[in-house]
């Protein structure tokens, strides 16, 4: 009886932050997605045919150094945003853990890039985690996975 009137509070439709930032995951998870396929490019050494992406690779100072590593970094982001992303949608009450989670681990890496490259496609990753950042601590954004959060861990605990 408790729980089902805990679950009455929470709103049926979702609210438009939480849609936007869902939206803006799905944005980013382009980025990371394209960023590592990008890379991947450089370890396979298959753009040697194709001017234009040899332009692209350098004109986003994508080299073979750390190209491996980034691959996978930047995969592992792509793969944990997507989910959030989808998550945000769905409004299951882990999105806004797993997204808070892949900021974070994209801004690290982003600093880390920052201070030891500078290489021109960190800046506007930066910027979109920061903007994904500020929705995630709006206010009814944190409620609507708050309240999720709180019934399912009723439901675990009956």
């Amino acid at each position: 009886m408790h729980v089902s009137s805990r679950m009455e509070e929470i709103p049926a439709g979702r609210p438009r932050t939480v849609t936007l930032t869902g939206a803006l995951l799905l944005m980013e998870w382009l980025v990371f997605l394209g960023l590592g396929i990008l890379h991947l490019v450089v370890i396979l050494d298959a753009y040697q045919a194709s001017d234009e992406v040899i332009w692209l690779l350098d004109s986003l100072e994508v080299h073979g150094d750390h190209a491996r590593l980034m691959s996978v970094l930047l995969s592992l982001l792509a793969f944990t945003t997507l989910l959030a992303a989808l998550g945000f949608f769905r409004v299951w009450y882990l999105a806004w853990l797993m997204a808070t989670a892949a900021q974070g681990v994209a801004l690290l890496i982003s600093i880390v890039l920052y201070f030891t490259g500078k290489p021109v496609f960190i800046f506007p990753v930066m910027v979109l985690s920061i903007i994904i950042v500020s929705y995630l601590n709006y206010p009814e954004v944190q409620e609507t996975f708050r309240s999720r959060e709180t019934v399912f861990c009723r439901k675990v605990m009956q």
